[in-house]
């Protein structure tokens, strides 16, 4: 009745319009993952075997491995974990949403038909099962709001994956504990950095120095600073190196650890990127913790070694989704209202310089950046040198200058 084919002929299966299509899911199991995320998490600090991991490696571990919040997210953006379980959501399903989700993009700029915009997110939905309320509809998407919060959907989905992949090879697994494999499987060295290093007193000042003066609901305090060591990274240096700020929800590290940084893909629409699909950084710690979620009480900060070699500087964003550097340009710098000041640069060990001045408002017009942003477009300039676990301490107001 809801797909017009009958069940012993699904193998020749129809779509019609205006009607439900059928998504093939690889069921391993009956069980509701959305019941079990929590105490899947909870076994991973309660499994008999030991582990061989230091104490603090273990915790970033634990932390790293947490689905819970990303589930309530995605729950709370009407996804329906009950005809698609979260352990059973495959990348190539988020793909074909981006997709669907393009074709419904298409239909608003182009004006189209109703029909057209209909069958877009009908197609969309059939990807993506989205839970509505009894006797609701499921929401047309006919602006670009909408669009953007299917997005948000989207990305909290390809971050939650990697880590719903792990806890279930964990659960699997009886020989090793769960945080040493889920450790190994990242295939690179974590080591947490000691008193002695002299790197570590530069990354405090740092975080201390380059908090934006609009971030003013919090302060961030180092839990602990990481080095990360992966044989993989090979850095193509044209010049030009500065120790950058990346940040990200905490349920996307162990896909960003284990696979590195990656540009979205062509059939995610641009959506939010001023200077098109690339790699974002910041010299501003806090505009990249902002990104590890709006009430996060703990989160995870990159500090990489990008080169930049040329570098074309910006005051504006670009419309065009298929943007593309100059030749004889190896970068952007979006400048901001607010700089570094650069007298307070320190050069690290690599030879890299890191931002550790106060911020500066710079003299002029307000401009569409609060903060200066450095935008790459090749995975192969940037290297992870450092992983910082930090808390975000909300009972330490500051003041907005």
């Amino acid at each position: 009745e809801k797909t017009k084919n009958e069940w012993s002929k699904r193998h020749s299966f129809v779509k019609y319009r205006a009607r439900y299509d059928m998504l093939k899911v690889d069921y391993a199991e009956e069980d509701t993952e959305s019941e079990n995320i929590e105490q899947r998490v909870v076994v991973l600090a309660k499994e008999t075997v030991k582990s061989t991991l230091e104490p603090s490696l273990k915790g970033l571990m634990l932390f790293m491995s947490g689905v819970k919040e990303e589930e309530q997210t995605i729950i709370d953006m009407n996804f329906d974990v009950l005809k698609m379980p979260l352990g059973h959501l495959t990348r190539e399903q988020i793909h074909q949403g981006y997709e669907a989700l393009r074709k419904v993009e298409a239909c608003i700029l182009q004006s189209s038909s109703e029909k057209e915009l209909m069958d877009a997110c009908s197609e969309f939905y059939t990807c993506i099962p989205h839970s509505f309320r009894r006797l609701h509809k499921p929401d047309m998407i006919r602006n670009h709001e909408k669009v953007q919060m299917r997005m948000r959907l989207l990305e909290a989905l390809e971050d939650v994956e990697p880590a719903m992949k792990l806890l279930k090879s964990h659960m699997e697994n009886h020989v090793t504990h769960p945080l040493d494999k889920l450790y190994s499987s990242l295939d690179c060295d974590i080591t947490e950095l000691d008193g002695s290093d002299s790197d570590l007193p530069l990354i405090l000042q740092a975080v201390k120095n380059t908090h934006g003066v609009s971030h003013c609901g919090y302060r961030l305090l180092v839990q602990n600073v990481f080095k990360v060591c992966k044989k993989s990274q090979v850095l193509s240096s044209v010049g030009n190196h500065r120790m950058l700020w990346h940040g990200s929800r905490t349920g996307n590290f162990p896909g960003i650890l284990g696979e590195g940084l990656r540009i979205a893909p062509p059939e995610v629409p641009n959506h939010g990127c001023m200077f098109g699909k690339g790699l974002y950084f910041a010299n501003c710690v806090s505009k990249s913790a902002n990104y590890s979620g709006y009430y996060a009480t703990e989160g995870l900060l990159l500090l990489c070694e990008v080169s930049l070699g040329n570098v074309k500087k910006m005051k504006t964003g670009v419309k065009d989704a298929n943007f593309r550097l100059l030749h004889g340009k190896h970068s952007i710098q979006g400048l901001g209202e607010y700089r570094a000041d650069p007298k307070g640069d320190v050069v690290m060990k690599n030879g890299a310089t890191l931002s550790c001045g106060q911020l500066l408002k710079r003299p002029g017009p307000e401009r569409e950046l609060r903060y200066d942003e450095y935008i790459v477009y090749s995975t192969s300039q940037v290297k992870i040198d450092y992983l910082v676990r930090v808390k975000f301490d909300r009972s330490y107001p500051r003041v907005v200058l």
